[in-house]
């Protein structure tokens, strides 16, 4: 029922859609409101059904319990008339001439409908303002029982006058002279009740087509499958608004897949593409997105279509569309896509609560698409990573076994040479055979890293057993010392006492310590030192763990360097510049078996001062 906008106390003046008492109905009203010979009554609130009788002048002796109504009026002879006029149209009547009569009454109570003297509205229970929505919401009823959407008559003596706050507060429906006659009043209720089970009507509609809607909704976030998604789109929305057809289509776009789903009532042909309108429709989603609105259309037939909406409109008419909404479909400031609902055989209506639904299922659509699109790209993206890398396997596998079978060859023919002719080979011929023996062993370093990262790749279980770190390090000392000796570097170690014992794979940590400290060698000039530490730390409270420190005052890393330093293939540049030889792979490997390791290993460096790498792993606990 429309209300003042403004409530500010005053004599009553009378809202619009509610009648003066002195007006009575028309013939025509009557018939509207239910008419003398039927009348259904709805389901006004929890506890009670709709009830239909033939008769106004019916009773409920022995039959079905009719539908309720309070009445409260402190003239007992008016009262006692009132109910006995209710009855005799089939109403339960419970009444009252007091105040505290009437709180009783309303205590629990669920009435259909509530006819109260003014001189006994302070007993009434103030109910939220605007209690009932256009899609047939209401708040939850108050603690007397009443719900929001009760209708309220009120009794009024001829000089009464009231402020419009108190009709307000109280959700006064309607008002009637209190001496008017017995047969006005029926009819004032009964089209009050009417009126009441209208809204039940779209309220019970409304709640009917939203939780199919929800459904709807579930189903589009149940998968990240983009046609899936429209299919379950156009097939909710057009059981939910008994459409005849519903057509949805994305745009070419980067956001979203370029897809058309459709769905058609039993007995229609499917809808054909809108050819050359496809233009004309995204500019319709752009426009209506910008404006962030549905365009609904109850009859085509009288709708004056704007400029820009004539050759989108003229497609859909041309297919038979009597009526329509067309919903935009994006995110951020376009539309991506847009979607029809159509009826061809008779107008409809579309409600403020139908095209809200329809925005928000929309948006779930909008964020689903966008989402499984993302999703499915990272999926081929991985897939494509994952045949790269079988790939890049294979080719290690193939390359290795196609190096090393001519490599083999090169060096035991290397061997027999020096073997059969070694005191009688020229100066010349024996520095050729240097050459090539030293390039011989650089290809084999080269291929076992190959195998390495390969077997790395491939997962291959790591088998561990408790190593000796100390003498381990002295073990790859004595194999390196006489290298070391020939670029006139020194080497030291400098470890605890006590055992460092680490449960490890033994070969594999003398893999990683010979390769620190052959770059160590390998990077300091003549001159230089290598020193290596082992002992143990305990840092921020933790377990201690084993350390190992292999420093050199070498050339150094350049900084913006170290953050690529263990990447497979990579080679610091000034290390590139000095043409010191390396595969780029030492340090990458390193990496992998001290992470196999449950350890750690890190690099500090001062370019031209020398560099430090630093490797921790968990000790054995002492027995």
């Amino acid at each position: 029922m429309p209300r003042p906008a403004t409530l500010n106390p005053r004599p009553f003046t009378l809202p619009a859609g509610i009648r003066p008492p002195d007006d009575r109905f028309t013939a025509q009203e009557s018939a509207s409101a239910g008419g003398a010979g039927s009348l259904k009554h709805g389901s006004m609130g929890s506890g009670y059904s709709a009830k239909t009788w033939e008769n106004r002048g019916a009773t409920t002796g022995g039959g079905t319990v009719s539908s309720i109504a309070v009445v409260a009026d402190p003239d007992r002879e008016r009262l006692a008339r009132t109910t006995a006029t209710l009855q005799r149209a089939g109403f339960r009547v419970d009444a009252t001439p007091d105040e505290d009569g009437l709180r009783q009454l309303l205590t629990g109570a669920h009435p259909t409908v509530l006819i109260v003297h003014t001189a006994l509205i302070p007993a009434m229970p103030a109910r939220p303002v605007g209690a009932i929505d256009e899609s047939g919401h209401a708040p939850a009823a108050a603690p007397s029982g009443i719900e929001p959407w009760t209708p309220v008559l009120l009794l009024t003596e001829i000089n009464y006058t009231a402020a419009a706050d108190v009709l307000e507060r109280f959700s006064v429906s309607d008002y009637i002279r209190a001496s008017a006659p017995s047969d006005e009043l029926l009819h004032r209720v009964e089209t009050l009740i009417d009126r009441g089970q209208k809204r039940a009507e779209i309220r019970d509609s409304s709640e009917r087509l939203r939780e199919r809607l929800r459904n709807v909704s579930a189903a589009i976030r149940s998968t990240n499958d983009a046609r899936t998604m429209a299919g379950q789109l156009v097939q909710g929305f057009g059981q939910s608004f008994r459409a005849d057809h519903v057509w949805f289509t994305t745009f070419e776009d980067e956001r979203v897949p370029l897809i058309t789903a459709q769905w058609n009532r039993d007995g229609l042909t499917a809808l054909p593409r809108p050819g050359n309108h496809e233009a004309a429709a995204r500019r319709a989603a752009d426009r209506l997105w910008s404006r962030g609105g549905v365009l609904t259309i109850d009859d085509h037939r009288d709708y004056q279509p704007l400029l820009d909406e004539h050759e989108l409109l003229g497609w859909m008419e041309h297919l038979g569309a009597r009526a329509s909404a067309v919903v935009p479909v994006g995110e951020g400031p376009t539309a991506f896509g847009i979607l029809w609902i159509v009826k061809v055989q008779e107008p409809r209506q579309w409600s403020t609560a139908e095209t809200a639904l329809m925005r928000h299922v929309a948006g779930n659509l909008s964020h689903g698409l966008i989402q499984g699109h993302l999703i499915n790209a990272q999926q081929q993206v991985l897939k494509r990573l994952h045949q790269l890398d079988q790939a890049k396997t294979d080719f290690l596998a193939t390359v290795n076994h196609e190096l090393r079978t001519p490599l083999t060859s090169i060096t035991a023919c290397l061997d027999m040479i020096r073997d059969d002719h070694g005191a009688s080979v020229p100066p010349g011929i024996s520095r050729l055979l240097d050459i090539i023996e030293r390039n011989s062993d650089r290809l084999r370093g080269l291929i076992e890293d190959m195998l390495t990262v390969s077997r790395h790749d491939n997962n291959t279980e790591t088998r561990k057993t408790p190593v000796n770190i100390g003498q381990l390090l002295r073990m790859v000392i004595a194999v390196l010392r006489p290298v070391a000796a020939t670029r006139e570097v020194t080497i030291t170690l400098d470890h605890a006492g006590e055992d460092l014992i680490t449960d490890a794979n033994e070969a594999q940590l003398e893999q990683v310590f010979t390769n620190l400290v052959s770059n160590a060698i390998k990077f300091t000039p003549r001159g230089g030192h290598v020193e290596i530490t082992a002992g143990t730390s305990t840092e921020d409270g933790q377990e201690p763990v084993l350390v190992v420190n292999v420093a050199d005052d070498g050339i150094g890393i350049p900084e913006e360097d170290i953050p690529q330093l263990f990447l497979r293939f990579f080679r610091a540049s000034n290390a590139s510049k000095a043409r010191v030889p390396g595969t780029g792979l030492g340090l990458a490997i390193a990496t992998d078996i001290i992470t196999r390791h449950s350890g750690t290993i890190t690099v500090t460096s001062i370019l031209g001062h020398g560099s430090t790498f630093t490797v921790r792993l968990p000790l054995c606990p002492k027995p």
